[in-house]
């Protein structure tokens, strides 16, 4: 490093020591949760020696005597790396990391803590990051990353309030690459994203940029994303590229360098970039071989003509300055002696974020521990003042380093935005070089004023948001100028695949969350509230999914959980558990109306006798139970009440309900706006809603009428039109597809599932699914036997050939994850030991949300009274701190971090259900998730790795209205092979020829200018029609200088319609050589003669190309604008 650097980094480390040793803390210590070698940025092997180096340098300044006479001491800093080379042959993936990371961060922690000694953790997106974040907020240790980060990692209420984004978020790059669209008033791009690279970066990037720009709705943005899944092939290029020249000239390419190369070349062959009319952004994490270097666009150098790289934009983490050279050759040296590491040749250490962030965590830890200690805070959890990692946070917060590797400034959500550098092409160089960057300290660009851009237009000056002639939709002579015919040509054959999606990074895993010692429900109650009660007026077995005899094993796991942590705490609480609906009673109880007619009575007995000063009580009701009698039960004693089952929206109207209630299942609602949002997604407004009456359970006919109300409210931003079809039996299904087929093609399925596969194996039958236009979607309450399950669709699985299937999505509540192994055998036991029920074979206890609910509701509720006694907001009285009107305050708009799993209670009290959105893998022969619907954001969040594998002609999803309308019978596209008859035939043929001579004598009558009207020159009028007695066709033969017509036609060639060429092209040639031949009056020269001719947009030529009408519809304006 420069002589001034070391000096300034000595400066520092001196007063460090001081401050370290007035106050006996004189070790820190850096626990790593970062794989050794796997192939990814943060690996230890790659950034082992940024640790070390840093380390060493705080340890190597020297003890002196201060002006205070006390001896400063050198700092001791240990760097421990819990995935070394020692079990990295146990390590072979992200998925490994995060198996692993909580257990052996909470085992190390606790078996080798030191009271001397302050700690920090270092993790990265492979590690189970919601079981980190628990960790590093129960021991309040500070947490970094050396990857960059999603934003959730330094947001308080999803992540840890000590978390510091020390290698920049996504945001970073979406928030530079937003501020060059603004600057160049580019508003209308398209987003082609490579969904095969490997690095999940590009997937990342993709769904945040999506979710920013619509945060940036004022600037008017229209973005469209194209997911680009084989990159190696030319025609999915050429694919890309017509989406994107028919909406935008400005594409942002989130891909590798290779892959980027190619789509350049690509754009230069099919002839876009020729007037320079289109601009290529590209987003790169950092400039390195797994990504993209500067050496890969070299490529110009046999194509000094490749105006598509004049016009390319290059975003990425700028590479390390020369003043940096000494430090990137001691950790090249180090990094090649302790991991046996080189890096690759033309690259250094620090051009890699992953490498610089790692060097400066150890600095910035040390920085904030110096500054801390000696100074009177507050002991954390372990008892070791200055080391609270709140307090670190708050002391790298809002402020800039001067550290060795360089200058950091740290915001105040505790994120280190990226140095990011945009490049371009000089040609005076033939390189690609560095034109500017963004200070994030001023939200500015700062460009490099010797060098602009050199845009490849005609007048220098950027592509415009929008060209002059339009995109390709537009008509007249400027529809196609910027694409080649064989681009057109190739562009009909490419499947595009469906766009919007959010992409989901496959390592950004849900991870290890099974522990007691839940943080956000940490029970510290003050002495006045030791023991709770919650009381159930579940049914005990009626078939049900609340059922005590299934639930009763959550609730009691959950309340020993809570019971042992409070003692763990040494502040004991009880936790009792009383089913108003037991083995005991439950010969009284047969369904749901015996639940309602004795649910009130028997809340307000149980807790007017039984009920105590000094314990907290919440009822737990579900749907069987007298909601009215209920509601105003708890009403009246201020009581908290939950329900373990999906409810109404009037459960939680404070006007409908109880003002106290919270609905910790969900709500109908939940599923409908799902539903919609898909709908939406898809632009699916034509609607048809099949509906199995004769199900067993509630939630199909429930879910139904909210489906349509909600459907309803949304007309107003969404014109849908959906119509409802009650299923009475199997033996309707037939009425039913027929019922739906007059309307619509999308068919939303409200039935279990059994039926559902009745259904599409009748859809099959009929062919109403063979080529593809029709879509299908299941909503399912639950995956269970009871309802539906993958192995209820082995019938259609079994037959290759369904295409229903592969049209099919389904909607549930998720399958509980496999970090939920150990807690599902505890439930299941328990059950068994309690109820003596056995678990049905194949599925888990948390696979139902009654189940997981169940559990959630011991702990939440919990988790409120501990706070609010712990903050005393209740009034001196026993049972004041106990109302639920207070409960429900301190729940709602929250995200706690529980034992099975994350919940979220939105402002109106409603706990929605995390809903996945499943799909048929035709690779897998299995149905998969393939996304899901974030609450928080209100998105759908799609699997990048999967998409729906639409069985129609392009791969595309179904249109919303097909383009022949609903009726089979109707119009030019009668369904394809239907067989004509001779008669239908000669009509035909006759329809045609007539139109002809019409639109000849149209022509006409339009060279008669002189003899007619100009207002009504196409007019024709009878005596037009009806030739003089022994002439034939005489008003055919206008006495003007000759001219010729052409009939363009849009008919299909061959698909078996009554208007195709095939049939009627003999009748064409007939009708255009009569006109040819006559010459009437006129003298018999060429020159006064008419000439007529046919021309057929779709011919034996194209005719593979075009195998339905629909196809006519798309390629039409395609064929029109070549034509002309």
């Amino acid at each position: 490093m420069s002589v001034q650097n070391t000096d300034r980094v000595i400066r520092l480390l001196i007063i460090a020591g001081c401050l370290v040793a007035s106050s006996n803390t004189k070790n820190i210590e850096i626990i790593t949760v970062v794989p050794y070698d796997v192939g990814v940025a943060p690996d230890i092997r790659v950034t082992g020696a940024a640790y070390d180096l840093a380390a060493e340098g705080l340890m190597k300044v020297p003890s002196r005597v201060s002006m205070t006479g006390t001896e400063e001491r050198p700092i001791n800093v240990t760097i421990t790396h819990l995935f070394n080379a020692a079990n990295s042959d146990l390590i072979q993936s992200c998925n490994d990391i995060a198996s692993r990371s909580v257990a052996l961060l909470a085992d190390y922690y606790t078996k080798h803590y030191r009271g001397d000694t302050c700690y920090a953790v270092v993790t990265t997106p492979c590690n189970d990051l919601e079981g980190i974040n628990s960790l590093a907020t129960g021991f309040d240790l500070p947490l970094f990353t050396t990857s960059i980060a999603k934003h959730d990692f330094v947001d308080p209420m999803r992540g840890s309030p000590e978390s510091v984004a020390t290698c920049g978020i996504f945001a970073s790059y979406t928030a530079v690459l937003i501020e060059i669209l603004r600057d160049y008033a580019w508003f209308r791009v398209t987003v082609i994203l490579d969904t095969t690279a490997a690095p999940t970066f590009y997937r990342d990037l993709g769904n945040t940029f999506l979710e920013d720009v619509k945060v940036n709705r004022s600037d008017a943005f229209e973005v469209e994303l194209y997911a680009l899944k084989d990159i190696n092939s030319d025609e999915a290029i050429t694919g890309a590229l017509t989406f994107a020249r028919m909406r935008s000239r400005v594409l942002v390419l989130l891909t590798p360098g290779l892959a980027t190369i190619r789509i350049l070349k690509m754009a230069d062959s099919l002839g876009m970039s020729k007037d320079g009319e289109y601009a290529f952004i590209n987003v790169q994490p950092l400039l390195g071989i797994a990504y993209a270097n500067l050496n890969q666009f070299l490529y110009h150098l046999n194509n000094t003509n490749s105006k598509a790289l004049r016009s390319l934009i290059l975003v990425a983490y700028g590479l390390s300055d020369n003043n940096m050279r000494n430090l990137n050759a001691q950790l090249a040296a180090k990094a090649l002696t302790n991991y046996n590491y080189s890096f690759p040749a033309g690259s250094q250490p620090l051009d890699s974020f992953s490498v610089k962030a790692s060097y400066d965590v150890v600095e910035l830890f040390a920085t904030a521990v110096q500054e801390m200690n000696g100074i009177p805070i507050k002991s954390n959890s372990n008892g070791n003042s200055g080391c609270s990692g709140l307090h670190v946070v708050q002391r790298l917060r809002n402020r800039t380093f001067q550290l060795t590797s360089g200058e950091v400034f740290i915001n105040a959500e505790s994120v280190r935005n990226l140095d990011l550098q945009i490049y371009d092409y000089n040609t005076s160089t033939a390189s690609i070089q560095a034109l500017g960057g963004y200070k994030w300290q001023t939200g500015k660009f700062i460009w490099d004023k010797a060098h602009l851009i050199e845009w490849p237009t005609a007048d220098g000056l950027p592509p415009k948001n929008k060209p002059a002639c339009g995109f390709l939709e537009a008509r007249g002579s400027c529809g196609g100028l910027s694409m080649t015919s064989q681009a057109v040509t190739a562009s009909m054959v490419v499947a595009l695949t469906i766009f919007g999606m959010a992409l989901a990074a496959w390592c950004f895993l849900p991870g290890w969350r099974e522990r007691v010692d839940y943080s956000d429900c940490a029970l510290i109650v003050s002495s006045w509230a030791k023991n709770l009660e919650i009381i159930t007026s579940l049914p005990y077995n009626i078939g049900l999914a609340v059922d005590v005899q299934r639930t009763a094993g959550a609730f009691d796991l959950a309340a020993e959980g809570v019971v042992r942590t409070s003692y763990h705490r040494q502040i004991p609480m009880n936790i009792s558990i009383k089913h108003l609906f037991n083995a005991d009673n439950s010969h009284l109880v047969q369904s749901c109306r015996d639940v309602e007619a004795l649910s009130s009575q028997m809340l307000a007995e149980y807790y007017i006798k039984h009920g105590r000063s000094d314990t907290c009580y919440a009822v737990v009701s579900s749907v069987c139970s007298d909601s009215i009698g209920i509601a105003s039960f708890v009403k009246g004693f201020d009581l908290p009440l939950f329900s373990n089952g999906i409810t109404k929206r009037d459960f939680v109207d404070a006007n409908l309900g109880s003002p106290a209630a919270v609905s910790i299942c969900g709500v109908f609602s939940s599923y409908s706006q799902v539903v919609i949002e898909i709908l939406r997604a898809y632009a699916w407004y034509r609607v048809t809603v099949i509906i199995d009456m004769s199900a067993v359970s509630n939630f199909y006919r429930d879910l139904a009428t909210v489906l349509l109300e909600d459907a309803s409210k949304a007309r107003n931003q969404h014109p849908f039109e959906m119509e409802l079809y009650r299923l009475t039996d199997a033996t309707a299904i037939v009425d039913a597809l027929k019922f739906a087929k007059s309307r619509s093609r999308v068919l939303v399925l409200v039935a279990a599932g059994l039926i559902t596969v009745q259904i599409l194996g009748a859809a099959d039958s009929l062919g109403l699914s063979e080529t593809g236009e029709y879509a299908f979607i299941n909503i399912q309450p639950l995956l269970g036997v009871e309802f539906s399950n993958v192995s209820h669709f082995l019938p259609l699985i079994s037959n290759t050939n369904s295409t229903a299937l592969r049209s099919l999505i389904v909607v549930s509540y998720g399958l509980s994850a496999n970090n939920m192994r150990g807690l599902n055998a505890r439930i299941a036991d328990r059950v068994k030991t309690v109820s003596n029920l056995t678990w049905p074979y194949g599925s888990q206890p948390l696979d139902s949300f009654s189940i997981q609910t169940s559990y959630d509701v011991v702990e939440v509720f919990a988790a409120a009274i501990q706070e609010i006694s712990r903050n005393g907001s209740g009034p001196s009285g026993e049972d004041q701190h106990c109302s639920g009107l207070k409960v429900v305050e301190y729940l709602r708009n929250r995200t706690f971090h529980l034992t099975a799993g994350e919940a979220f209670i939105d402002p109106e009290r409603i706990r929605n259900l995390d809903l996945q959105i499943y799909a048929y893998n035709t690779s897998t022969s299995d149905i998969q998730v393939i996304g899901k619907f974030n609450w928080r954001s209100t998105q759908l969040v799609w699997d990048g790795s999967y998409v729906v594998e639409w069985p129609t002609t392009g791969g595309l999803p179904p249109k919303n209205i097909p383009p022949c309308g609903f009726s089979d019978d109707q119009g030019m596209c009668a369904v394809k092979g239907q067989r004509l008859t001779p008669i239908t035939q000669a009509v035909a043929a006759a329809v045609v020829v007539s139109a002809t001579v019409i639109f000849a004598l149209i022509l006409w009558r339009a060279l008669e200018g002189h003899k007619i009207n100009r207002s009504g020159w196409w007019k024709l009028q009878c005596k037009d029609l009806c030739p003089a007695a022994g002439s034939i066709f005489r008003p055919l033969a206008p006495p003007v200088v000759a001219r010729k017509i052409v009939l363009l036609t849009k008919l299909p060639y061959n698909v078996e319609i009554a208007a195709d060429v095939q049939l009627n092209g003999a009748a064409f040639k007939l009708a255009a050589k009569g006109v040819n031949n006559y010459s009437g009056d006129a003298p018999t020269s060429k020159n006064s003669n008419i000439v007529a001719e046919v021309k057929y947009l779709f011919d034996a030529s194209n005719s593979q190309r075009i195998e339905t009408c629909g196809d006519v519809e798309d390629y039409f304006s395609h064929r029109l604008s070549h034509y002309y």
